[in-house]
């Protein structure tokens, strides 16, 4: 077994959903610095309390914080996991497959919102019609003082094996 597989990290469809919230990201680059509280998060990132309180604990059920009590004191203090430190610094091998799942779900959503535009606003049918039916069209319309050519002569000025030169 290689140094490489007892450090892998593997990440399910539900933590790239978590992470894909920049002040999850934000909360996570704070705690890598010092444990905080709730409070000082909010102070730290600009944020209401209960927004960072909300996020800490998506990020705490999904294991990449942990709440710190200590006996005798008020203040709960978060802090940043091992799971919560290699989503922050993955493996170069880790940061591809990160990339590939943000990747396929972006490509997912897009390819999903298109048939939706399709299904609500169909694209208009389309017809085909000859050139000849095209100026018959024009005709009926009453739109006199037209010229329009259907025929075009053309000039065959030089003619050899290899160029033909043509003057329309």
């Amino acid at each position: 077994m290689g140094d490489w597989e007892k450090d892998e990290f593997k990440i399910s469809r539900r933590m790239l959903k978590v992470m894909t919230v920049d002040t999850r990201v934000d909360i996570l680059k704070a705690l890598e610095r010092r444990p905080m509280t709730a409070s000082e998060l909010s102070r730290y990132l600009k944020k209401h309390v209960t927004t960072v309180t909300f996020h800490l604990d998506v990020l705490t059920e999904n294991g990449l914080t942990e709440r710190v009590e200590r006996a005798g004191r008020k203040w709960v203090y978060y802090k940043i996991t091992k799971p919560g430190k290699k989503i922050l610094h993955p493996q170069p091998y880790t940061k591809i497959i990160l990339m590939f799942g943000i990747t396929v779900i972006a490509i997912t959503g897009v390819y999903l919102i298109s048939i939706y535009y399709d299904l609500i606003f169909p694209p208009p049918p389309t017809t085909v019609v000859s050139f000849e039916e095209a100026l018959g069209g024009i005709e009926d319309l009453g739109v006199g003082g037209i010229d329009i050519p259907t025929e075009v002569e053309i000039e065959v000025e030089e003619f050899s094996e290899e160029t033909v030169n043509l003057i329309l």
